[in-house]
């Protein structure tokens, strides 16, 4: 039984999916177009500022409290048990 051979298109389609995977281009010719290529740049993009920001809120918010304890500790407001 022999094996059933891919198709030129296919190989395109494969290369350039592999080719998102690996971040370089494709080797494919001018002359023949993929039928699914779409920019994934735009999706990096935004899930690179998604994290950036989850990253910098959270940054934000642990900085603010370590700055509000130390004015709590330093006032009196709150005292430890195992300071003097």
């Amino acid at each position: 039984m022999s094996k059933k051979k891919k198709t030129l298109k296919q190989k395109i389609t494969a290369d350039l999916r592999h080719a998102q995977y690996r971040l370089e281009l494709p080797d494919y010719k001018d002359d023949i177009e993929p039928a699914v290529v779409k920019s994934s740049v735009p999706r990096t993009q935004i899930l690179l500022y998604k994290d950036l920001r989850k990253t910098v809120v959270t940054s934000i918010l642990i900085i603010t409290s370590q700055v509000v304890l130390y004015f709590l500790l330093k006032n009196g407001a709150i005292k430890l048990p195992f300071t003097y």
